[in-house]
């Protein structure tokens, strides 16, 4: 898919942005067979300064039934929230009865289920790890403030052979997932070397090894993650001692991800802004969502993705 093409269906943005933006391309030479990346320097604009208190620890988004999802991450209620994109206003909470929130920390979503992922491990040491399989039927506005149920993908890293707790050393801990086809796509927070691993899972409930199938030096901690699956467009998002950033890839080969088109996106005015999650918003528009730190509240962040590639003039 060449980028003229792909511009040609980004759609224009419903919101105002102001956008600053300055790109370079990385000196570095590439691999064999692989593209060079290039770097953006970006302020986005501000969707909602201040969410709900009530999800002010925001761990992932999906977009379903005209209302934007979140949930909140460890030890928080097994809730999922669903708030109004114009108001902020949140409009349902949906228990999920048979499950608890130890760690919730990313979502996904298909044509017909929502992927609740009970995967945050700072110390590595988890041996419980699961993918919460909701129905999205079970999400509609007859259910407000009622329980769903949800079936269970349990598994471990295929590569993990010890389970020491190392607090904030481990490579096995996770914030981000996506749906592909009939699989799950899980990337690794790396504490150690800010490298993230992808792994594979398949989405029938069952318990099962997460299989290796790729790694990427993401320069820092990734936290969130979505995919266009029209254009196949990818985004991580993250950040390395609280300076926030995203990761786009694009003409990659099947769910080889990081071998195609690299953009890095910063945006440094925001620094401890503690970015969490990341949601494609039709193909024109990329929303962040952030907890509440110590510098700012909980917020939900908006990018011009054109703008973005047509300030790089990426090719």
């Amino acid at each position: 898919m060449t980028l003229k093409i792909f511009l040609r269906y980004l759609c224009g943005i419903l919101f105002p942005a102001f956008i600053f933006c300055s790109c370079y391309q990385k000196p570095d030479e590439p691999e064999m067979g692989e593209e060079r990346d290039y770097s953006v320097v970006v302020n986005p604009g501000i969707m909602f300064r201040h969410l709900p208190m009530e999800i002010r620890e925001t761990s992932g988004l999906f977009h379903f039934d005209d209302l934007l999802w979140t949930i909140n991450d460890r030890g928080n209620k097994n809730i999922l929230y669903g708030f109004d994109i114009q108001t902020g206003k949140i409009e349902r909470r949906i228990r999920i009865g048979n499950a608890s929130n130890r760690d919730w920390e990313t979502l996904a979503k298909d044509d017909n289920f929502v992927y609740i992922g009970d995967v945050g491990n700072n110390n590595g040491n988890r041996k419980d790890l699961k993918i919460l399989k909701v129905p999205l039927s079970s999400l509609g506005p007859a259910n407000i403030e009622k329980n769903a149920k949800s079936e269970v993908i349990s598994f471990n890293w295929s590569d993990q052979k010890d389970f020491l707790w190392e607090f904030r050393k481990t490579p096995f801990d996770c914030e981000a997932m996506v749906s592909v086809g009939d699989s799950l796509v899980l990337f690794t927070k790396d504490w150690a070397t800010n490298n993230t691993r992808a792994y594979i899972l398949p989405k029938l409930p069952g318990t099962y090894k997460a299989e290796l199938v790729d790694t990427f030096s993401a320069g820092g901690l990734i936290t969130g993650a979505d995919i266009n699956q029209e254009e196949k467009v990818l985004i991580l998002s993250g950040y390395r001692n609280f300076r926030p950033f995203l990761w786009i890839f694009w003409n990659f080969e099947e769910k080889q991800f990081f071998h195609g088109r690299k953009l890095r996106v910063e945006y440094p005015k925001f620094y401890d802004a503690q970015t969490e999650a990341v949601l494609f918003y039709g193909n024109d528009t990329i929303f962040v969502s952030a907890e509440r730190s110590k510098r700012f509240p909980q917020r939900l962040y908006f990018f011009r993705f054109s703008e973005i590639l047509k300030s790089c003039d990426v090719r």
